[in-house]
């Protein structure tokens, strides 16, 4: 895709002293005809689980060494001594197609080196020729946008900037032949590490073949990675049901996992780890991976503007763990990148913006937290997907969305709280972007604001913002929405061409600026109004016992000067806020101000709550809507994932199933709509909490106008 060098030499070029040391030795450091056999020494090791043919080794980029036989191997390239060496796979093996990853393949080199492990597995990559390591990114094409069917093409940087479901990151994607049994009935499978979500399907050699579709909800690229021994975890796939067997256990990666240090930089194709709290300043690169180890934190060095960096045309990073970033103007800042992951990050204590991507697109960021930030929490560009991710008690706007290459937008934004921030809480100022299931309260402005077009949100909770509950510019759709509680009214349409559908629910005809009619402007609006319907209650709202996880509070409370631990709750729609009077009251909006006592605020819905909790019942295939996006020619419509050019109506339409949301990782086109033939997620509450646990299916599939549809939902709603 973007790379500047093949995956397999990626991490070549370097920063830190072993990496300096790596530099070295590819640029002519090794040394087979060195007369000073003290000077230079041999690296070998041991190669095992193989059955294939093919495999070839590579020392430092170079030295190719072809493998036939499980057991000892040894380069004839030789590495001075005090020069770096990494090890990697070149060339995987073929009939039958194997995945080999190498463990304790790098370091410094002072004596001959015998201990490198090569391990092959049948577990494999599904697109092994551009998705085979961590960080490869494939092209999304085909009318269908099934990431399990897609190209073995890389990515390009084109691509990448058009949205979100252009382009798959396909180092999650991993398959095994399983050579047991010809059918997938009765059988489910999961993976030693409980890390990723997997599907069945028959093999053209007639057997069941397991696949992974993607991390499950929580986990990530942390679970993967042994921190002591500093290489891949071993996993293996297990099946259970009818019958009960398990793929041979092994890593499935190659990436070398690298330290980093505060001097250092990122190792580009190398998953560089932080095992110890310490203050850096990193500029990113493409193509690295920087993990923070869960338990540690990165702080801001002393005279850095901004934590991590990239202004680059580039892009195939990612990024985990918490980042402390008081002393920095900015703690994340991306210029200029595309086909990124962000995932598992928490950012807090920036003078400035927290996550700053507006330079940004293609970007996903998933259980993301911009927290206590100055500025904004997060600026996002277009073609992004934003997912269980909270922006709360930053100085400005929780979430800004839309930037430099916003490109009409193509984003998607799902499960979001945004709370306690100093002016809006999300606004919106992209087209084609699809909004759903949004928790804003007790923002000093507007909770969501839809400034662009041509945009849809739904299952939206507006409540005791400073300005308006949510605001719809032009030509927007919004379903199934409540607001209450807000200084000037719960739902502003400022033109025609807005539609409201589904049922609403408001504190008081007030919200509607005195008469529904105000919120019903343009046909073919069709919502149904419940007035005075109690919304505050349904939230747990304030805190008055002790959070076990947060080290801060004394029952749920804490002066602002006391806070140290912005991160740590018992769930993740808990967070510090302003305290105030009772709830909701303009005594608790924005940030705690200094000098002021702040509460631990708990925005799940209770157990008890029959009025924003299991209220929108399970849809039938013929509860669709039609959407129209901003799309002028078939052309700008065949960039709108799942959207249909009618030549008829001269539009970009999709039809979507209503109190739904695409589960992403389940074989749909990953756009966030419920379309035919996908597995989704009935919504049946209001905003961000849709419940917690494990999924459970929900009846049988659809029929009808959105057909095939496969329903879960969650097997506990409420706290």
């Amino acid at each position: 895709m973007m790379s500047v060098c093949p995956v397999n030499a990626r991490f070549l070029c370097s920063g830190a002293a072993l990496v300096l040391a790596l530099a070295l030795s590819a640029c002519g450091g090794g040394g087979g005809g060195d007369d000073d056999a003290g000077r230079n020494f041999s690296v070998g090791g041991t190669v095992s689980g193989l059955t294939g043919n093919g495999l070839v080794l590579q020392l430092n980029g170079g030295g190719d060494l072809a493998i036939v036989t499980n057991g000892p191997f040894t380069f004839t390239t030789r590495v001075n001594d005090g020069g770096g060496y990494i090890v990697s796979v070149r060339t995987q093996p073929t009939a039958p197609d194997q995945f080999c990853s190498v463990s304790q393949g790098s370091g410094q080199i002072h004596a001959d080196v015998g201990n490198v492990i090569v391990a092959c597995s049948a577990v494999q990559a599904l697109y092994p020729q551009n998705g085979g390591n961590w960080n490869r990114w494939v092209l999304n094409i085909g009318p269908a946008r099934n990431p399990l069917a897609a190209s073995d093409q890389p990515c390009t940087i084109d691509a990448g900037r058009s949205g979100p479901e252009q382009c798959i990151h396909a180092g999650e994607l991993r398959t095994w032949n399983s050579a047991h049994v010809a059918s997938c009935a009765g059988l489910t499978a999961r993976d030693a590490l409980d890390a990723f979500e997997w599907v069945c399907s028959q093999g053209t050699g007639g057997t069941a073949v397991f696949t992974s579709t993607g991390f499950r909800p929580g986990k990530k690229l942390s679970d993967l990675i042994d921190f002591t021994a500093l290489t891949w975890r071993d996993n293996r796939i297990q099946v259970i049901g009818t019958q009960s067997f398990e793929s041979p256990s092994g890593k499935w990666w190659s990436n070398p996992i690298v330290p980093m240090y505060s001097h250092g930089a990122p190792v580009p194709g190398a998953i560089n780890v932080i095992t110890s709290d310490m203050p850096a300043a990193f500029d990113l690169v493409s193509g690295s991976a920087l993990v923070v180890q869960p338990g540690r934190t990165l702080t801001a060095a002393a005279g850095r503007d901004r934590l991590l960096q990239a202004s680059i045309v580039g892009g195939e990073m990612w990024i985990e763990g918490d980042f402390d970033a008081a002393g920095a103007t900015n703690g994340i800042y991306m210029q200029g990148i595309v086909t990124s992951v962000l995932r598992g990050v928490r950012v807090y204590n920036a003078s400035g913006n927290g996550i700053d991507l507006g330079g940004a697109s293609g970007m996903i960021l998933e259980d993301v937290q911009a927290i206590n930030n100055g500025g904004h929490g997060i600026v996002l560009g277009g073609g992004f997907r934003l997912s269980a991710s909270s922006a709360r008690h930053n100085g400005a706007v929780g979430v800004l969305a839309g930037g430099s290459f916003s490109l009409d937008g193509h984003s998607r934004i799902d499960g979001l709280l945004v709370a306690h921030n100093g002016s809006q809480g999300l606004l919106v100022s992209g087209s084609n972007t699809v909004v759903s299931s949004v928790t804003a309260t007790n923002n000093s402005s507007t909770g969501v604001w839809l400034s662009g077009q041509y945009n849809i949100a739904r299952g939206i909770t507006a409540v005791n913002n400073g300005w308006v509950g949510i605001e719809l510019s032009s030509h927007n759709t919004l379903l199934d929405s409540a607001a209450t509680g807000n200084a000037l009214e719960g739902v502003r349409v400022f033109s025609t061409g807005n539609r409201l559908s589904g049922v609403m629910r408001l504190g008081a005809l007030a919200d509607c600026g005195g008469q529904i009619v105000n919120c019903m402007t343009t046909a073919p609006s069709d919502a149904a109004f419940i007035i005075g319907s109690g919304i505050p209650a349904a939230f747990v709202a304030k805190v008055t016992t002790d959070d076990s996880s947060n080290a801060s509070d004394s029952n749920g409370a804490a002066s602002l000067v006391a806070i140290t631990d912005w991160l740590n709750f018992d769930n993740r729609l808990r967070g510090w806020g302003a305290s105030g009077l009772d709830f909701p009251d303009a005594s608790q909006r924005g940030p705690c101000a200094s000098g002021t006592t702040c509460r631990i605020w708990d925005w799940s819905l209770r157990s008890t709550d029959t009025v924003l909790r299991a209220v929108l019942p399970l849809p039938s295939g013929d509860d669709a809507l039609v959407h129209r996006w901003s799309a002028a020619t078939a052309q700008e419509c065949s960039l709108v994932t799942g959207a249909v050019w009618s030549a008829t109506a001269s539009a970009c339409l999709s039809t979507l199933l209503r109190r739904t949301t695409e589960l992403a990782g389940r074989g749909g086109n990953g756009n966030t709509l419920c379309e035919a033939g996908e597995v989704c997620l009935h919504t049946p509450n209001y905003g961000a909490y849709l419940g917690h646990e494990t999924l459970a299916p929900a009846g049988a599939p659809t029929t009808g106008q959105v057909p095939g549809v496969q329903l879960m939902n969650y097997a506990t709603n409420g706290r």
